[in-house]
Formats: structure tokens, C-alpha cells, sequence
């Protein structure tokens, strides 16, 4: 509900704290919001259409101001007034929330009173399956010698395993940082060593599926957890300056490029913390 969504943003900005000041009238950032969520056109089948309400998929703007409308619903309808069929334990993320009650009757009562507040947004529901459910990027699971559930990577039915391939013509940074990236988000999403143990074998095996070797994926691991574990020492220097520098990636040649640049610099301007970063160069398709 875009018109009551921006409503609510000017009331707490305008007619809220007192302390908050903004440095544009109210009609202008009116006209400025409607401006850049409202009548959104988009084509489909070679037809024209005007979305009505709802802001535009991909729009920056989309998850912001689903997050502010969530907040005022849970002001206004679930901190105020506590009803007999809520949860007893409630947290969302944007728009995903996620419930304990405690009574499986109470699950449907307080869906049907949410899904009456407003009809122009509306809820569902998955409930617990054989033990577990799954929420966001992770699985709760009921563990059976924990008092705390038990918490893994959630993998789709969607999800086919694919990265890039070992052998695409990109920077081997980028490969390296891939595994570096997917190693940090099983490591934080899992609740014990065991469950990280499995969901990294897991992880493993798609990448031996796209081509990487096992020693890459081993040695990106072991710098992650040295990370993890090895307490960074501090030591105080002159602050440098931080100079970044774009070239298209060419190969061997860009990595001899970065490595002798990376060394004049250091000779010649140790103050200087330089970094490249190799981009795409020129493709076909950019030439029309």
C-alpha cells in the first residue's frame, strides 16, 4: 500500500520528533516519493501497463518502505494491544517473520487478524515439517539433546549448483572470493562445528561439480578460519592514503600488471595503499 506507506513516512518525519528536522518541505518530498515509486509502467507482451499500487520489483526503494509499513503494523496492532492467540515469540526480517506460539490454534487466529488489518497486504503461512522449518537463507531445526534448535544453510529446490566455471576467463581473485564468501555464510548460519562440517562438505562437492580443484577450495577454507581464529595484531601507523585503480582484465598480463605496479608503488609510495581491480574488458555486445 504505497499512498499509506508514504503517509506514515511524512507523519513520523514531519509530525514526530520534534528533534528531526528535514531540510525539504513536506508536499516536496510528497512529490518525490510519488515520483519515484508511483505509477510505475512496464511492458509485457508487447503491451503497455501501469502498476496501480505495490513499488516496481528491483526498486531500491522496495525493501526500505516494506520495512517502515511492517514496523507501523507492529506498533500499532501488535505492541499496543497483546491478544490471547499471539505469538510468544516474534521476529522479522523486512516481511519474513518468523513465530513461536504456543498453541497450534493460536497459529491460525492470529493469521486471520493480521491478514484483516489491511486487505491490500495479506500473510501466509508455512508451518513446522518433520521437525523443522525453514526461514530466509537457513533450516530450525528441532534438536533432540539441545534446549536450542539446531540451525543450517538452507539449500532451495531451485538452487542447480552453479557457479562460474574454473575455467572462466575472469580474475582468479573472483574464484578464490567466491568460496571465500559462501565458506563465511555456512560458517555464520550454522549453530555447531558438526552442522558447519556438513554443510561445508556439501558446499564442496558443487564446487568440484564446476571445475575447482579440492586444493583451492581446501587452502580458501584454511585462510578464512586462520582468519577467524588467529587474533589480528594491532599496530598503530600513519594512515594511508587509499588509491584504487580500474583496468580491464586481460589474463596473465593483468596479473603481471597489478603484481609490478603493486611493487613500483610500494618502492616508491609506501604511504600509498594501492589495489586493482580488473573488470570487463570490451565485449561484443558493447560495440552496437
Amino acid at each position: 500500500p504505497l499512498t499509506k506507506t508514504i503517509n506514515i513516512c511524512l507523519k513520523r518525519l514531519y509530525h514526530g520528533d520534534p528533534d528531526i528536522k528535514p531540510s525539504i518541505p513536506e508536499s516536496t518530498l510528497k512529490k518525490l516519493l510519488q515520483l519515484c515509486v508511483c505509477e510505475n509502467t512496464f511492458v509485457f507482451n508487447g503491451k503497455a501497463y501501469q502498476q496501480v499500487d505495490g513499488v516496481a520489483m528491483g526498486s531500491s526503494l522496495g525493501p526500505l518502505l516494506a520495512n517502515i509499513y511492517m514496523a507501523h503494523l507492529e506498533e500499532e496492532f501488535f505492541l499496543k494491544t497483546q491478544h490471547p492467540f499471539s505469538p510468544s515469540y516474534y521476529r522479522r526480517y523486512v516481511d519474513d517473520t518468523f513465530c513461536l506460539f504456543t498453541s497450534e490454534d493460536h497459529v491460525d487466529l492470529f493469521l486471520n487478524f493480521i491478514n484483516s488489518i489491511d486487505t491490500s497486504i495479506q500473510f501466509d503461512k508455512e508451518s513446522e515439517v518433520n521437525g523443522q522449518l525453514p526461514f530466509l537463507d537457513t533450516i530450525i531445526k528441532r534438536s533432540l539433546n539441545n534446549m536450542y534448535p539446531d540451525v543450517l544453510t538452507r539449500v532451495k529446490p531451485t538452487d542447480k549448483g552453479l557457479f562460474y566455471n574454473s575455467q572462466s576467463f575472469i580474475p582468479e581473485s573472483y574464484k578464490s572470493n567466491l568460496i571465500y564468501i559462501l565458506v563465511y555464510r555456512v560458517f555464520h548460519i550454522a549453530s555447531s562445528y558438526t552442522i558447519f562440517h556438513h554443510d561445508l562438505q556439501v558446499l564442496k562437492s558443487k564446487f568440484l561439480k564446476n571445475g575447482f580443484s579440492s586444493v583451492l577450495f581446501d587452502l580458501t577454507v584454511r585462510k578464512f578460519l586462520d582468519k577467524q581464529y588467529t587474533p589480528e595484531e594491532q599496530v598503530t601507523t600513519v594512515r594511508r592514503m587509499k588509491v584504487t585503480m580500474l583496468l580491464p582484465y586481460l589474463g596473465p598480463l593483468s596479473v603481471f600488471i597489478e603484481r609490478r605496479l603493486a611493487e613500483l608503488i610500494a618502492g616508491f609510495c609506501p604511504l600509498v595503499d594501492f589495489g586493482i581491480i580488473c573488470g570487463r574488458g570490451r565485449t561484443i555486445g558493447g560495440l552496437f
